[in-house]
């Protein structure tokens, strides 16, 4: 009797491949690096991680799980290639996600670099909050971050941030949007949707629940600059509501805190927006 191959079965699989798999079923892509500093802290340095992660990706490549992309990527070209994963259609219905999702070869690599830089950006929260004793509480992608209301002219909208991430320390918890610019939108398009999200809080007026600070987390100084010139010059956007940063720049942002500010939320009323949160 010719012998068959057995599917590996998600709890029989190595914790670490369990988190691997879990966090390319958020996320869609990710370089071996990313994936070697979630699992960082369970290593003695990161040289370690990183053999570790490449030695567990290649079994879950053996088991059909996931697959390494062929292409270079855009923003991820520096130095070396890196390696960057997908689930496979076999991985993917291991974990329950989507069965729509598109092959990579059908994505463009902008829309990839764009999704690499979103799951560089959650890496980088996750690695905050463990040297600084808090814990990312709460964590929503796309498209569960995406919030409805109702617009100015009673239809419904829909708000769509890249990320929405509660951070809870043991005298605070902060909330934020953030929005990952990858250097590709005009300015113009930026404003357009920092004033959706001034019409999203107007339309929580009267809510219990404190409104999330605003991030926008871009790839250069310059582009930092550049968007904050434009936020500063439009006077119906107000100042506190929203953060440019680098990725470089955002530890510090996060140990800071939100930041309180005020939006005018009818034509005589000023309401104080309290951002959730707020470090003692």
């Amino acid at each position: 009797m010719k012998p068959t191959s057995r599917k590996p079965v998600l709890e029989q699989l190595h914790p670490t491949d369990q988190a691997m798999l879990a966090l390319l079923s958020q996320h869609r892509f990710a370089t071996t690096k990313q994936l070697a500093r979630l699992a960082a802290q369970s290593y003695a340095s990161p040289a370690s991680a990183l053999r570790q992660a490449s030695r567990h990706l290649k079994r879950l490549t053996e088991q059909h799980l996931v697959l390494r992309l062929e292409r270079r990527v855009g923003g991820w070209q520096a130095g070396s290639a890196p390696g960057i994963w997908t689930l496979t259609t076999s991985g993917a219905r291991l974990v329950h996600a989507s069965p729509g999702q598109r092959r990579p070869s059908a994505l463009s690599t902008t829309f990839i670099d764009h999704l690499l830089a979103i799951t560089e950006t959650r890496v980088t929260l996750t690695e905050i909050t463990r040297t600084s004793g808090s814990e990312v509480s709460r964590l929503e992608l796309e498209p569960d971050c995406w919030r409805t209301y109702l617009d100015a002219y009673g239809a419904q909208a829909v708000l769509k941030p890249d990320l929405f991430v509660e951070i809870t320390g043991q005298e605070f918890t902060d909330s934020y949007f953030v929005e990952v610019d990858r250097e590709t939108e005009n300015p113009a398009r930026v404003l357009n949707k920092c004033h959706q999200y001034v019409e999203h809080y107007r339309a929580q007026a009267g809510s219990e629940e404190v409104y999330p600070a605003v991030l926008w987390v871009v790839p250069t100084e310059y582009r930092c600059l550049q968007l904050n010139r434009y936020l500063r010059a439009d006077p119906r956007l107000p100042g506190g509501l929203f953060t440019v940063t680098t990725i470089a720049q955002l530890p510090d942002v996060i140990a800071a805190g939100p930041v309180p500010t005020s939006v005018v939320t009818s034509s005589t009323q000023q309401t104080d927006l309290t951002v959730k949160g707020g470090h003692p």
